[in-house]
């Protein structure tokens, strides 16, 4: 087992502690990216600071050898936000003697005193898509202090800086929603400034997700989702399967069929890992891709119609207008004027 001890900010002083790690220089990205040689494992791994109030590590691969993240607390009071796609990632605070394990698809948050510390294990030969994302309490609240008077009760509790000497810990519930938006951040693929504002924006929304995700959970304890693990892949699957075969979905009791589960314990887990039914999911799914075809395609609106599974031009316009509040026509006729 390898323990490597790391500070939570500045995101930069991680990166400097793997390259010596590693033993490698830095790979040739615009962003602080390391490609994990094979003697270590591989895949890369993102150290990045965003402004002066946020830190993200994101790693993407695997270690040949067990793997203990140190997290060291230097600088400030943080609230962290940690989330695993690809499997299960053990997290435990100071020094407790247990750790505790993150499923796959399961959100955590935890808050570190100034000079506190917690640590992540990762297993050798397990494959992780993983981030941890750190907030200076006291600067990210400045940052928008002209907003804090709405925030709720919930937040107050945990981004709250008097609680300066002790940990806060939440196992939260299962979210898909946030494994959807990782899976839109490609390390590597970083090159140009609005690539870059991209990859901020998208740890923007990660960090929404799970302030949003929180709250529900805080305000549903009596109420949550129970799913097995099997459901919970069995949804993820419904999920990618809608994606790729959105102009053959006709009925949810379809896609249930697909993945093994009856159209009652699909609606309930949708409702709980997505936050919407499965019905307006697919609508989503429609709507975004007849956008992008009305955007990148040459295809005609009857075309587009079919390659999103409906079958009537004008309960197509319909829904666009009710999503856009524009009409399909307008909407395509807009992108196709002449830039001045």
């Amino acid at each position: 087992m390898k323990l490597i001890k790391i500070s939570i900010f500045p995101a930069s002083k991680t990166f400097e502690k793997f390259v010596k790690y590693f033993r490698v220089e830095q790979s040739n990205y615009k962003l602080p990216i390391l490609d994990i040689p094979e003697h270590i494992g591989e895949g890369n791994l993102l150290a990045l600071d965003i402004c002066n109030d946020i830190s993200l590590i994101y790693l993407n691969g695997c270690f040949n050898d067990e793997v203990v993240l140190r997290f060291q607390n230097e600088a400030t009071n943080s609230l962290n936000f940690i989330y695993n796609y690809k499997s299960s990632i053990h997290h435990k605070i100071e020094d407790e003697e247990c750790w505790q394990e993150l499923d796959q698809f399961q959100h955590a948050i935890s808050s570190s005193y100034m000079g506190g510390a917690h640590s992540v294990k990762l297993e050798a030969k397990k494959n992780y898509s993983s981030y941890i994302i750190s907030v200076s309490k006291s600067a990210y609240l400045s940052n928008r202090k002209k907003y804090s008077n709405t925030i709720t009760r919930h937040l107050k509790s945990i981004l709250d800086e008097g609680k300066s000497d002790s940990f806060f810990f939440h196992t939260g519930s299962y979210s898909l929603a946030i494994a959807d938006i990782l899976k839109s951040i490609f390390i590597g693929e970083y090159t140009s400034f609005e690539q870059i504002v991209y990859l901020e924006a998208k740890t923007h929304e990660l960090i929404n997700s799970h302030l949003v995700q929180y709250i529900r959970d805080v305000e549903n304890k009596n109420k949550k989702v129970h799913l097995s693990s099997y459901e919970i892949k069995a949804i993820h699957t419904a999920a990618l399967y809608i994606e790729s075969n959105i102009s053959k979905i006709m009925t949810v009791s379809q896609v249930a069929k697909h993945v093994g589960l009856n159209s009652n314990k699909l609606q309930h887990g949708f409702k709980g890992l997505y936050g919407t039914s499965v019905h307006n999911f697919i609508g989503n799914i429609r709507m975004n891709k007849a956008s992008d075809l009305l955007i990148h395609s040459d295809d005609s609106i009857s075309e587009i119609v079919l390659n999103i599974g409906l079958n009537s031009n004008s309960y197509f316009s319909k829904l666009f207008k009710e999503k856009y509040q524009i009409s399909p026509s307008i909407f395509r006729k807009r992108i196709e004027l002449p830039s001045d």
